[in-house]
């Protein structure tokens, strides 16, 4: 079959209007907005409470110029319990970056750990820490949760000449980043590393 050159270019001005009117379609929030993404541990972690020490192997896929610290905290909440809460990577990202926020407001900190970044547009970073902090028991009604996410850090010296690392995880849905977390759940049949 034989297309005129006058349909031939009818066509490809056809599809290129398609393309500029977005009707074929906008890239996945995960594929617009910076991720977060966490390969081990999975998403529901069974660990025995008094663990000293957790490895975390995750990756960040920026999509914009941003610098900070890359988080990993142990978060312990009295009224956040685990099935309030699904950090399944195969959600909708959003409702999960609502559950992080939802433990980050609902929580306070066991410790973290904090690795400074600069990232721009299409950089993807290999992120390997490891939590050297006991995994609290959980308290009745709630739930222990390791989150990771982008913060800003700022050091402040304390009375005694210390300097301690402040963070303040980054305003998620406005610096469209997309942070995970893990449901640490309560295993005493898990051994102690």
């Amino acid at each position: 079959m034989r297309i005129h050159p006058r349909t031939r270019t009818g066509l490809l001005l056809a599809a290129g209007m398609l393309a500029m009117s977005g009707c074929l379609g906008e890239p996945e929030i995960q594929d617009r907005w910076t991720r977060l993404d966490l390969f081990d541990p999975p998403a529901v972690f069974p660990v025995a409470p008094g663990t000293s020490s957790l490895d975390l192997e995750g990756q960040v896929i920026y999509r914009s110029v941003m610098t900070g610290f890359i988080v990993a905290e142990m978060r312990v909440s009295d009224t956040v319990p685990y099935g309030n809460v699904d950090f399944d990577p195969e959600r909708d990202r959003l409702q999960l970056m609502d559950d992080v926020n939802l433990v980050l407001l609902n929580s306070t900190s066991a410790g973290f750990v904090a690795l400074p970044f600069a990232g721009w547009d299409h950089l993807i970073q290999d992120v390997n820490l490891t939590v050297d902090i006991p995994v609290p028991a959980p308290p009745a009604g709630g739930g222990v949760y390791l989150l990771f996410y982008l913060a800003d850090g700022e050091e402040e010296e304390l009375p005694n000449g210390e300097e301690i690392l402040v963070i303040t995880p980054f305003d998620f849905q406005a610096r469209e980043v997309l942070p995970v977390g893990v449901e640490l759940m309560p295993d005493a049949g898990a051994g102690q590393p």
